[in-house]
């Protein structure tokens, strides 16, 4: 299965061992990603870091191990589903993960609940993957 990684998973993956740290390195799925997720990441590392139970080299350790599982592509890739993109998703900061869950016809894998409110894109959550993969 194809899918679109959100930030927010990634964030919820760093703070905590988790099952979505599990499923973050599984081998049976394909991660993707807009090429500046680990942009985001480093941005926030100080604040990921304060609630993490992490040091800052277990830490910089799990962002290889992500970087490695999740292929990265960049804006241009995507430009031709933007437009179609921005008509869909409910949420204008996220527009660049449905313009590549478009390109790739791939699943968007994100906490956010707010982004299935539309029909272009199956949205999952963790709960929801996991109980797919069951």
């Amino acid at each position: 299965m194809d899918l679109v990684v959100d930030a927010n998973v990634l964030f919820s993956a760093a703070i905590k061992d988790s099952e979505t740290a599990e499923l973050l390195i599984r081998d049976d799925l394909a991660y993707h990603a807009p090429e500046y997720v680990f942009e985001e990441f480093a941005r926030h590392r100080g604040e990921l870091l304060e609630k993490t139970h992490r040091t800052e080299a277990d830490f910089g350790r799990f962002v290889g191990v992500l970087r490695n599982h999740i292929e990265l592509w960049p804006a241009e890739t995507v430009r031709q589903h933007l437009d179609q993109a921005r008509e869909v998703c409910p949420d204008s900061g996220d527009v660049p993960y449905f313009a590549l869950a478009l390109h790739l016809d791939a699943t968007i894998w994100s906490d956010d609940r707010a982004l299935a409110d539309q029909d272009a894109v199956t949205v999952l959550t963790t709960t929801d993957l996991l109980d797919r993969l069951e």
